[in-house]
């Protein structure tokens, strides 16, 4: 029969792995080295291949985790399910067809196979020593050695002792396959091993509730496109599911089954504009302390571009942020980068109870600097605070919103600047009302300045 399964590409599956997959309507079987996938997602595998669809993207729609089966495989099975379809037919892929086919040849004859029985029986003996003292791991790096636990001998004890006690013809000889002397030859306790039999229903349950824990965590990862951390996921789990969960097991499980965050991509700070043009400075009054216990009483500005269309357009939005709250405050998009639109931004705290001198804190831009800034802070109150030139750290606070909505948001799907609109109103919502934040006690911005103002 065909191979299904990851064996080709040097995968082994783990126990909490196999009971993953074969949650999965379109598994039939899984063990430690292969998968049978259904018949019928063979075929509509073809078929969706065909009408141009990734073989990556088949299987995410599908629900498979390609952490798990590693993400070339999907192209490795449906080529050789395509090649066996165009050989064989859809016969090939399904029913008693399936596969290679035929009949193997008998090369040897009944006298022969029992004079051999006896040294089949000791070279599968010796394998059976030879699996308790490594497990082959393959990985990017090749073959690795790994010393095995005590826990994993009694399972590959008990694998064994059945494996052989079904084939009888294996035990024949002087050769006795029993659970004393498997124990032995692992060095491990008898007790110990029916101590670990005994538990197995509860291990079981265990592991039903690790993998139904995961299957959570892994849909909050995708949701937020692989972009967020164990702190988000844990704050999430407790708003959205009312499940309070130790971040301690959060990483565990992440570790577990290998769910890496995207590493946000460092930025590169250009000139954009001629720093010579500067008409007005203002002193640093923040001086990077970043813990006023105050809403509305220190904010920071800033602008950044954002590309859309498949990079193809370009639009710019600025926005002001408490720095107390994290709350974004006001927020303006335009697709030119006129002083105007930083002005109507500044204008849109209006409505906002604000602090008498309130410190508005920006970078050194020819946007800050110029006179029309300058008139509106004062007729605002407001008193103007700038970064160091070149220290964008300055200005921390609203550069990490950035970096956080450019890493939650695919802007490349968009088409209309009418579009980024809208998605940015509804990320700027979600980010002040939903986002939980791990540094304002698990709170939202909103819930987080309703406490401060419940409190003072």
């Amino acid at each position: 029969m065909l191979m299904e399964g990851a064996i080709m590409a040097g995968i082994r599956f783990s126990k909490e792995e196999q009971m993953l997959l074969l949650r999965n309507k379109n598994v039939t079987k899984v063990t430690d080295k292969s998968i049978t996938y259904s018949d019928e997602f063979k075929v509509n595998s073809i078929q969706s291949y065909s009408k141009g669809k990734f073989p990556v993207e088949i299987f995410r729609e599908a629900g498979f985790d390609l952490n798990i089966i590693g993400n070339k495989n999907p192209k490795r099975y449906i080529n050789r399910w395509k090649i066996t379809y165009l050989t064989i037919g859809k016969d090939g892929l399904t029913g008693e067809k399936r596969g290679r086919g035929g009949k193997h040849h008998k090369i040897l004859e009944m006298s022969l196979e029992k004079r051999l029985a006896a040294s089949e029986a000791k070279v599968s003996y010796l394998e059976m020593e030879n699996e308790f003292l490594k497990i082959r791991r393959v990985g990017k790096d090749g073959c690795k050695v790994v010393t095995v636990l005590p826990s994993d001998k009694y399972g590959i004890i008990k694998r064994i002792y059945l494996k052989y006690k079904k084939n009888r013809r294996l035990t024949k000889g002087n050769l006795t396959i029993s659970i004393k002397r498997l124990c032995q030859i692992a060095s491990v306790s008898i007790s110990g091993y029916y101590k670990w039999k005994s538990n197995e229903n509860n291990r079981i349950a265990r592991l039903e509730k690790e993998i139904a824990d995961y299957e959570i965590i892994y849909k909050i990862f995708t949701n937020h496109q692989e972009t967020v951390g164990y702190r988000t996921i844990t704050m999430e789990l407790k708003q959205h599911y009312s499940i309070i969960m130790n971040h301690k097991k959060v990483i565990r499980l992440m570790k577990k089954y290998k769910l890496k965050c995207k590493i946000r991509r460092k930025r590169t700070y250009g000139n954009t504009f001629d720093k010579n043009r500067i008409e007005h400075t203002y002193p640093n009054l923040t001086n990077t302390k970043f813990d006023c216990v105050k809403p509305y009483f220190v904010l920071h500005t800033d602008i950044t571009y954002i590309k859309f269309a498949y990079f193809g357009k370009t639009a710019y939005l600025s926005a002001i942020k408490d720095q107390t709250t994290r709350k974004i405050l006001a927020y303006k998009i335009s697709n030119s980068i006129e002083v105007s639109f930083v002005i109507e931004t500044i204008k849109a705290l209006k409505p906002y109870p604000l602090a008498k001198n309130t410190i508005i804190h920006s970078d050194q831009g020819v946007h800050y600097s110029s006179k029309k800034y300058n008139e509106i802070t004062s007729i605002m109150g407001l008193s103007a605070s700038m970064s160091r030139r070149g220290k964008c750290v300055d200005n921390a606070p609203i550069e990490t919103f950035f970096g956080h909505m450019k890493d939650e948001v695919n802007f490349n799907i968009l088409q209309t600047l009418e579009e980024l609109v809208e998605i940015i109103d509804k990320y700027i919502y979600y980010y002040n009302n939903n986002r939980p934040q791990w540094t304002l006690k698990k709170m939202t911005p909103i819930e987080y300045r309703n406490h401060l103002l419940s409190v003072s």
